[in-house]
């Protein structure tokens, strides 16, 4: 009697056609298991008459992982294929009556489905004449059809040890392509964490340097970025000054994309030049890398402080906490962010120019918990960054309160992956602009430009007002 039976371990789905065959006849059968992201195997139970013929297809071999065809057939395994290439167009052909277990397993790409089709179709030549009345043959081994790759030969019964072996070839391939995605993940993660936590901290610093220069009655000290910076910082010197900044970043090369931060900052004067202030500041990350549409979005909140130390020396401090949340594709989750900068500027006079000499180290340490990307399980891991700036900025006072500005500084960078990877960096940066008073206040223009990881660059534009009433 004619048995067909499909089951179904993990992932695997399939859609089982009844067949309208007699007894002994596998005529008609067929099995559409599909695959996702997860190993599974489907089992096909027929009986077949000498002649009828199982061929295989793989419907979307682009998105196959790992796939494995094996047929049990009177009392013998045969493997089928174990590559997408070969078990696309195999077949398996009855030489006696007996039943058949075919066996179908695999796993898709992350995000991508594939399918195997196993039909069975009749006998069209009648059995070998040659052959014995219900013997197959002299030893029941299915041929293999002229002119058709199994990319097996299905003529021979496979030894165990090569049946082992090509089990172990198979989990051996799984195991390493798992491995690199695991890779792609972390580095994808590390690659994310990195701009959005630089772009954060370095937006909140512009607003703050601009927020200190129109402390001191100088222009807004915006840098590398688009956007606009307000304060009710007047020349009548109040105690009290509130700020707004708004800016932009741009990066391409091996990641592009950008991020936008909204700073406010409120600070106040302690004496004895001493400025202590506030942030709370919303910054947004929209970027690609590596294929993957990546968002981070964070809220920090932080103070500063400046203080002379010697005449035309000052010392700007910041620190400031967030909690990050980031979404890869159908995975978000929540990191815990603690960064700080130490500046030293002097400024000195050189002919026609105002020259600001400066220093600075700025970093950040991030924790993030345990979670799957793309598919592959990243555990949690703490990513850090140290990047120090040595660097100059020129000043021209022109006729009509315009000063145009060129500035150069070179920036180190030292990144850990949080696991056990160290990569460093070294670029230049150069900044443009100009500052010109405008009505009540003081108009700025900067645009600069460098490399924040190695193959990414970032780059932008910024105007900034500082109003004086």
């Amino acid at each position: 009697m004619t048995r067909q039976l499909l089951r179904v371990l993990g992932f695997g789905l399939a859609a089982l056609a009844p067949a309208a065959a007699t007894a002994a006849s596998c005529n008609g059968a067929m099995y559409g298991p599909k695959f996702r992201d997860g190993n599974s195997i489907t089992y096909g139970y027929s009986d077949m008459d000498p002649g009828e013929r199982f061929a295989f297809d793989t419907i979307n071999p682009e998105a196959v992982d790992n796939i494995l065809i094996r047929v049990n057939y009177d009392g013998q395994s045969f493997l089928i294929c174990n590559d997408a290439a070969s078990c696309q167009g195999a077949s398996f052909v009855a030489r006696k009556p007996a039943e058949v277990q075919i066996e179908m397993g695999g796993r898709a790409t992350p995000g991508m489905t594939f399918g195997i089709e196993a039909t069975c179709t009749p006998n069209t030549t009648g059995p070998d004449e040659d052959e014995e009345p219900g013997t197959g043959g002299d030893d029941g081994t299915p041929p293999t059809d002229e002119g058709t790759d199994t990319g097996t030969d299905t003529g021979t019964q496979p030894s165990e040890e090569e049946r082992a072996a090509a089990e172990k070839a198979a989990a051996e391939r799984a195991a390493a392509i798992q491995r690199e995605k695991e890779r792609q993940a972390r580095v994808l993660s590390h690659q994310v964490t990195t701009l959005a936590a630089t772009g954060a901290t370095g937006a909140v610093r512009s607003g703050i340097a601009s927020a200190l220069a129109a402390r001191r009655g100088g222009a807004p000290g915006t840098v590398g970025s688009q956007g606009f910076f307000l304060s009710s910082q007047g020349r009548s010197g109040a105690p009290v000054q509130a700020w707004l900044s708004f800016k932009g970043r741009k990066y391409d090369g091996t990641v592009d994309g950008q991020s936008y931060d909204l700073t406010l900052g409120v600070d106040t004067t302690l004496g004895n030049g001493v400025v202590l202030g506030g942030v709370l500041s919303y910054g947004t990350l929209d970027v690609t890398a590596s294929g993957t549409d990546v968002e981070a979005k964070a809220l920090s909140y932080g103070a500063y402080i400046s203080a002379p130390v010697a005449e035309n020396l000052t010392i700007d401090a910041q620190i400031l906490g967030a909690r990050p949340e980031y979404t890869f594709g159908p995975t978000s989750y929540d990191a815990d962010r603690l960064s700080g900068a130490l500046r030293m500027n002097y400024r000195m006079t050189l002919g026609a120019a105002e020259v600001t000499t400066f220093a600075s180290i700025a970093g950040f340490s991030e924790d993030h918990p345990a979670a799957v990307i793309n598919a592959a399980a990243v555990p949690g891991h703490t990513v850090s960054s140290l990047t120090g700036s040595l660097g100059a900025r020129a000043d021209f006072a022109l006729s009509g309160g315009v000063r145009p500005y060129v500035s150069l500084a070179v920036d180190f960078n030292r990144f850990e992956d949080g696991f056990g990877t160290t990569t460093r960096n070294t670029s230049p940066r150069l900044g443009l602009g100009m500052t010109a008073r405008m009505g009540a206040g003081t108009f700025q223009v900067d645009f600069d430009g460098g490399e924040i990881l190695d193959g990414t660059r970032d780059y932008g534009l910024s105007l900034g007002y500082a109003m004086h009433f």
